[in-house]
């Protein structure tokens, strides 16, 4: 069985052809015992300390969220056993994937994982066989690739493609020649996702409502468009209107400065990520017939991943038959 982990600095995605699901990228570490009546089936024991992970850590005052990649890199393998825990079967392979500009750095990419292959929580051992692949190529080989890892026409896997994928922190922008991704014109622009409209909706709260939220309250927020305050609901769908539009159009003027000439020659414009969902509906005239935006965005790099590894393995199945 393979899995597919999506480790995002929002949430954590992961993908199988029967179970897909998400889950906040959030740990929280605590004290006590793992039956103490308030406890939570979602505390593990990690590297001699207790965390709750997920949706849960939320909670605690203490809470911390993916921010930058040396955080992935130290608590991705709890993310990963809390994932697998709540699959149906423990999978013998995961494949998962780091931002750009991280997965290009050889020895940071080994490291991860080496760190992913053998995971020791709340006193299980288990491993997997890992296969490490860069975010936004995932997203590229979704839009290729059928979940049997076979091509969805001759056409999509030679074409030439900028991939934009937005997400919670980090905006990787990816450069497709020919169906293979260049270095030329590929980069991660650091702190430019969704998070830049967290910030602005979450200062939007503090001024008119004198209340603070953590970040990914504020995520939430921004996806239901209201706020809720002493069971009082409170319509923010206007001035999230406002804010959307104008990262929307602040994101796509940046593409258009720096890839346009790129574009012009391009078959397909693909947006992925969470964010994709928000510049669907801001998306200028001249865009939106060479825009390709997949089902279920925020897994595309997920769904990628799994049919990358599943076109690997039919390659040797055909030069071993």
């Amino acid at each position: 069985m393979i899995v597919a982990i999506d480790i995002g600095f929002g949430d954590t995605k992961v993908f199988t052809p029967r179970e897909t699901f998400k889950f906040p990228s959030a740990i929280a570490p605590v004290q006590g015992l793992k039956d103490d009546f308030f406890s939570s089936a979602d505390i593990y024991e990690y590297q001699g300390r207790m965390f709750v992970v997920g949706e849960q850590a939320l909670m605690y005052k203490n809470c911390f969220c993916t921010r930058s990649t040396e955080f992935v890199f130290r608590y991705a393998p709890i993310l990963l056993y809390s994932a697998v825990k709540k699959l149906s079967a423990i999978p013998r392979e995961v494949v998962t994937g780091l931002p750009l500009n991280t997965f290009l750095d050889r020895a940071k990419r080994d490291e991860f994982g080496k760190k992913m292959a053998r995971l020791v929580v709340n006193g299980e051992v288990l491993t997997f066989d890992v296969s490490v692949f860069a975010e936004g190529h995932g997203i590229f080989v979704d839009y290729a690739l059928d979940e049997k890892g076979e091509p969805v026409d001759r056409e999509r896997i030679r074409e030439t493609a900028l991939v934009i994928d937005i997400g919670f922190f980090t905006v990787d922008v990816l450069t497709i020649t020919q169906g293979f991704p260049t270095r030329e014109g590929s980069t991660t622009l650091e702190g430019d996702g969704i998070s830049k409209i967290c910030e602005r909706l979450s200062d939007y709260i503090q001024k008119n409502y004198s209340f603070t939220l953590r970040e990914q309250a504020v995520k939430d927020v921004l996806l239901e468009r209201k706020l809720s305050i002493y069971g009082s609901e409170k319509d923010l769908s206007g001035i999230i209107e406002e804010i959307v539009s104008e990262y929307v159009e602040w994101l796509l003027q940046e593409v258009q400065g720096r890839w346009d000439d790129f574009l012009k020659r391009a078959d397909r414009l693909i947006i992925a990520g969470g964010g994709a969902y928000y510049v669907k509906e801001f998306l200028p005239e001249k865009y939106r017939g060479f825009v390709f935006i997949p089902e279920s965005p925020e897994y595309s790099n997920a769904r990628g991943f799994y049919k990358f590894l599943r076109a690997q393995k039919n390659e040797k199945a055909h030069s071993n038959p």
